[in-house]
């Protein structure tokens, strides 16, 4: 599209287009600076305002990241951190109960309540610290609201204990610190998570005494040990000689005992041969016992044959033993056919041979 510019000076033309220019790029300068998107991250609420060019600031609204306003005209926000801060303390001068001073350091945990976010930011400063980086906004916070009360309350509980027992007392204390924290921060936008009491130290001359007795008791220990060990050492030697002595005496034992078992076994076995060889004994003698009565016994019946026997004979009793025992003897042949042995012969009723030579 054209227009007509017939009839008009260059010089005006000029001008026109000068001031045309000049008003759009005036418009758009004006949107940049007055149009904005206010982006909130999660962790973060926005204290979301209006900035209007003539009049005062107004809040709007508050928002909770991840989320965002969009185009907005002159929209500002103050960003605040809803993410727990962690803020350590240390103490080099805590008088102790017994006038020590003694060192300390502890730590408090805190978190901006998300949903007094709008009374944070009206009521505990924030607003004057607009443009300020949400970090910086939170240690500005902690300086102007909790830093001095938690000081008050570490150095308080602290100064209760002596200097030397402090530290045996940490989960009373920080238990004590934590009450008085709570109470403190009650009906602000602070929610407390924790207070942790990492340490408590005696002045460096009582730790360098301490150290020094602590160094004289364990050296003082260190001897004792030695010299128990070297008592241990000759007890045990003791017990050893004792031990080797038990064992000598042991063996010695043993070998009495084997001996005495091997005597034993052998006057055992030379009593059984001796009851063998008298029972034996015992039985041969029996046997010629019993013989030699049987003998007896023999002689006596034939004694008792020969009685009787005599008794019925009488006087032939004789004639009839020589008869007996005639064939026994040997007589000479002179002496066979004599008249004198037959007639004895015939007075004994029996014919005797003669004997061979």
């Amino acid at each position: 599209m054209r227009y007509k510019t017939e009839g008009i000076p260059a010089e005006v033309v000029g001008v026109i287009c000068a001031v045309g220019a000049v008003t759009v790029l005036g418009g758009v300068i004006t949107a940049a600076i007055n149009y904005d998107n206010v982006k909130v991250d999660g962790g973060y609420s926005a204290y979301v305002y209006s900035d209007p060019i003539m009049g005062k600031k107004e809040f709007i609204e508050i928002l909770k990241g991840p989320n965002s306003t969009g185009m907005t005209w002159r929209k500002k926000a103050c960003i605040v951190s809803t993410t727990p801060w962690r803020m350590v303390e240390s103490f080099d001068n805590i008088q102790s109960k017994d006038n020590l001073m003694t060192s300390a350091e502890a730590s408090i945990v805190f978190v901006i309540d998300s949903n007094k976010v709008k009374e944070f930011v009206e009521n505990y400063g924030a607003m004057a610290e607009v443009g300020t980086n949400p970090e910086e906004l939170i240690k500005d916070a902690y300086e102007s609201f909790i830093q001095k009360p938690f000081q008050t309350a570490v150095r308080t509980a602290v100064s209760q204990y002596r200097g030397l027992d402090a530290a045996l007392h940490i989960p009373a204390i920080t238990e004590q610190v934590e009450t008085a924290m709570q109470k403190e921060l009650k009906d602000t936008p602070f929610i407390l998570k924790s207070v942790n009491i990492g340490r408590t130290t005696p002045p460096k001359e009582v730790v360098a005494g301490i150290v020094a007795k602590v160094e004289a008791t364990q050296t003082d220990e260190k001897r004792d040990i030695e010299l128990s060990i070297a008592r241990k050492n000759e007890e045990i030697r003791e017990a050893e000689g004792r031990a080797e002595a038990r064992r000598a005496e042991q063996v010695a034992e043993g070998e009495r005992l084997a001996a005495k078992s091997r005597a034993d076994a052998e006057l055992y076995q030379a009593q059984r041969k001796a009851d063998a060889e008298l029972y034996q004994a015992q039985k041969a003698a029996e046997g010629e016992l019993m013989l030699a009565k049987a003998r007896a016994e023999g002689r006596k019946a034939e004694a008792e044959a020969v009685k009787q026997y005599s008794d019925s004979v009488g006087d032939n009793y004789v004639r009839l033993q020589f008869v007996e025992h005639m064939q026994d003897l040997k007589l000479p042949n002179t002496l066979v056919g004599s008249e004198i042995i037959n007639g004895v012969l015939h007075a004994a009723g029996n014919v005797i041979k003669p004997a061979a030579e």
